[in-house]
């Protein structure tokens, strides 16, 4: 939706305001891609032409970068998934279990890509729908988590409450995205997709792959 492509440019705009330098500041190997431009055709009559387009700024060289998603995903015509053989790879390199392992790549996990969202709630306002889909992770050569990245401009969500916060950066913001919204809305859309689907999705895919024991992870995470 056009209000969703409005906010990309204004995420983009209010990182460059102060924020993105705020973000490096607390949180050094967090970012968020951003969407700093968009194109569409306008259709008589219509609100959406259904032409719209984003363009998405590329900032990734060499570095080795996951979707989430992609790399939970069981790939039987490849002997199991890509996370299956980075938690192999790194047992075998350092010799520890499975498990050992599971839990030192969750604790790096949470520090690099989730707990940079919450800090970012918490102190700014500024919710992000960081599902599984929506979450980037940035691995080491050896394939641990090392970085995070938060991408799509449909998910983002300013407190209501807390916009000044945001204001003192960019004025106005969050009402041509139309995304100012009440913190019981952002609590909501946190619980579910960076607890549930992100969080417990990690957990449940260990545990489904036979990688690890899921009541030891969920220790380390909650």
């Amino acid at each position: 939706l056009r209000k969703e492509l409005r906010r990309g440019v204004e995420i983009d705009r209010l990182l460059d305001a102060g924020l993105g330098a705020e973000i490096a500041a607390a949180h050094p190997t967090f970012s968020i891609v951003r969407d700093p431009a968009w194109m569409a055709v306008d259709v008589p009559g219509h609100d959406e032409g259904g032409f719209e387009v984003v363009l998405r700024a590329n900032p990734f060289g060499q570095e080795r970068v996951a979707c989430v998603a992609g790399l939970l995903a069981e790939r039987p015509e490849l002997g199991g998934s890509q996370l299956r053989r980075l938690v192999d790879g790194l047992a075998a390199r350092t010799g520890e279990s499975r498990q050992q392992v599971a839990e030192q790549w969750c604790r790096r996990y949470f520090d690099h890509l989730v707990a940079p969202v919450l800090w970012l709630y918490r102190t700014h306002g500024l919710g992000l729908e960081a599902h599984q889909q929506n979450s980037l992770l940035s691995l080491d050569e050896h394939g641990w988590p090392c970085g995070g990245w938060y991408r799509d401009n449909q998910g983002y969500y300013i407190s209501q409450q807390r916009v000044a916060d945001l204001e003192r950066f960019l004025p106005g913001v969050g009402s041509a995205g139309e995304n100012r919204v009440d913190e019981a809305v952002i609590d909501e859309r946190l619980g579910y997709y960076v607890g549930i689907n992100n969080l417990l999705g990690l957990v449940g895919a260990f545990g489904a792959q036979g990688l690890a024991d899921e009541h030891r992870l969920l220790a380390v995470l909650m």
